[in-house]
């Protein structure tokens, strides 16, 4: 069964902007095709809020645990980074299955520098959030004029 048709792994478009649109649609999109075996996990959708005080990422991991996932904070930037696995019973046959597996890895870049020793993940539901207070040095101040 196909969603869309696909020749090599491609959709069956001709013309000039027929590969540039493919790529940037299955950027955007990852590759929706039925035709799959085991699709490939991709990035996993993501929210960025930022308050006076500190950042907040909230990243929706349905099927996964604790353990699945590995996060880091280096020079302002958030890695997280993970594995999804579908386990298979050892006396069933697949047939077909669009629940995307693999490994992914997702960096943010701040826009103020975070106090990395600070940062608190939770992890409840399929969805982690993570809070990363601003350093000391990106906090507004209010100074003081001198008369």
């Amino acid at each position: 069964m196909f969603l869309v048709k696909r020749q090599n792994g491609r959709r069956n478009r001709t013309g000039m902007f027929a590969e540039p649109m493919d790529t940037l649609l299955d950027r955007f999109f990852g590759d929706w095709s039925l035709s799959q075996d085991r699709p490939e996990m991709s990035s996993p959708a993501l929210d960025l809020t930022e308050s006076d005080e500190s950042f907040t990422v909230v990243a929706e991991l349905p099927g996964m645990t604790e353990e699945d996932i590995e996060l880091s904070v280096l020079d302002d930037v958030l890695t997280l980074s993970g594995e999804k696995t579908i386990e298979d019973s050892p006396d069933t046959k697949r047939h077909h299955t669009e629940r995307r597996s693999g490994e992914f890895r997702r960096e943010v870049r701040f826009s103020a520098p975070v106090d990395a020793g600070k940062v608190v993940a939770g992890f409840a539901n399929g969805v982690l959030t993570v809070t990363l207070p601003k350093s000391d040095k990106a906090k507004a101040r209010t100074i003081k004029i001198n008369k």
